[in-house]
């Protein structure tokens, strides 16, 4: 998986390096990191004075308790892992319950919230529809076998597109108000399909969703334990920030740091567009970028619009142009990971629209929008201009304005193309 985020700027050596006056230019920094959960890395970085032996001890100790708080939430959320909450639940039948976690309970609850506020724009039902299209993990692997009553043979290393039929038909399992919950149980009550006489139920993805929980529960472990310097990365894709003892070199505040957006397609590396200044937020990214295949000149995301059934951003009149990274800044890193999600499936206009309602004066965004020639990205962005740096305009265009109530008014030529 490509990283979304990079903090920019990390290390000794560019503490060193800063410009900007440090509020603990005591502290030093230490880090960990681990691949085994969420089939991705995770990373821990603070500083705190380690010149003091005992607060060695105690990140080592912080480290292990943030490695358990992550295995339970995978154990609760995988779609590998036939014992998980997920796994269970999926393979109910229509009327069947099961008991899930208390993990799994706090994140359907932001499922719901998510849910209502994006009228359906997110909605973790879409699971069979991301594993028609071949972007759940059991395509990861060499392994793949035809299970499913919808599976097609490999044409190469190419999974054939599905039949419009079929789209239409697991297009009726979209409903996470089939979901019904009562205390701890979780009750399937969406209608089975039939495909090819084989019933197929309902079932969820909580992986848009999942590395955003993470982070806020370890942030709140960092913040009970009295850390007020460094972040925590789940895949990338979803980060929680406190302060950094140095600003990054740039950033028009103290201790700030800077958080680079890369670009997600049509270049090799890791290369970054964009940084943004913060401290003490959660910023998530989602995009069309992170699974995709390209066939007949067409590339298909794993991002699914819940009206459709199909990825984000095909084709209009053979073109094909739309939002190929969405990144929310706020202080829920679960909310942010599904709003980023919500707003890729919502398009342009009605992200504009949305961050505009009260219930987000919290909360902003960076949208980055492709033209159908690739030759250059559209960014629309809430942000103030001193809050984040375009490195290259000329590839990466300013497509907006932002007047002093932060109302932002579109200027490009890519929406509605």
């Amino acid at each position: 998986m490509a990283l979304i985020l990079v903090l920019l700027s990390l290390g000794l050596s560019a503490f060193a390096q800063s410009q900007i006056e440090a509020e603990r230019p005591d502290y030093t920094s230490r880090s960990r990191v681990t691949m085994d959960y969420f089939s991705t890395a995770s990373m821990l970085q603070v500083f705190d004075d380690f010149s003091d032996p005992a607060r060695v001890a105690a990140f080592e100790e912080t480290w292990e308790e943030v490695q358990a708080l992550l295995s339970r939430i995978d154990a609760a959320l995988s779609l590998s892992d036939v014992d998980s909450d997920v796994s269970r639940f999926n393979a109910l039948a229509t009327g069947e319950s099961t008991a899930v976690s208390r993990e799994t309970l706090d994140v359907l609850s932001t499922v719901s919230a998510a849910y209502d506020m994006t009228a359906g724009a997110y909605d973790p039902t879409v699971a069979p529809l991301v594993d028609l299209f071949g972007f759940t993990p059991r395509f990861s692997g060499r392994d793949y076998r035809l299970l499913m009553p919808y599976d097609r043979a490999m044409v190469g290393n190419v999974l054939p597109l599905p039949d419009s039929d079929v789209v239409s038909t697991l297009l009726k399992l979209v409903d996470f108000g089939g979901i019904h919950i009562e205390g701890d149980a979780v009750t399937k009550t969406a209608p089975t399909v039939t495909i090819d006489g084989d019933l197929c139920t309902q079932a969820l993805d909580l992986g848009g969703i999942g590395k955003g929980y993470a982070v806020d529960c370890v942030m709140s472990l960092l913040r009970e334990k009295g850390y007020e310097y460094g972040y925590f990365s789940c895949g990338g894709s979803s980060i929680g920030i406190l302060s950094r003892a140095t600003a990054s070199k740039g950033a028009p505040e103290p201790a700030q740091w800077g958080v680079g957006v890369q670009y997600p397609r049509y270049t090799e590396g890791q290369e970054v567009l964009v940084r943004v200044f913060t401290r003490d937020r959660c910023l998530s990214t989602s995009g069309d970028y992170e699974h995709g295949a390209v066939l007949d000149g067409v590339h298909y995301c794993h991002l699914i619009a819940p009206e459709t059934g199909w990825p984000i951003n095909m084709p209009v009149d053979g073109v094909q142009f739309g939002i190929c990274s969405m990144t929310v800044m706020g202080e829920n890193a679960a909310l942010c990971d599904a709003l980023s999600t919500a707003l890729c499936v919502m398009g342009a206009d009605e992200t504009m629209a949305f961050m505009k309602r009260p219930e987000m004066e919290d909360y902003d965004y960076l949208m980055i929008l492709y033209s159908d020639d690739l030759e250059y990205c559209e960014i629309v962005t809430d942000l103030p201009g001193e809050q984040y740096e375009l490195l290259d305009p000329e590839r990466f265009r300013l497509a907006c304005d932002v007047d002093a109530n932060g109302n932002v008014s579109y200027i490009g030529v890519i929406v509605g193309k």
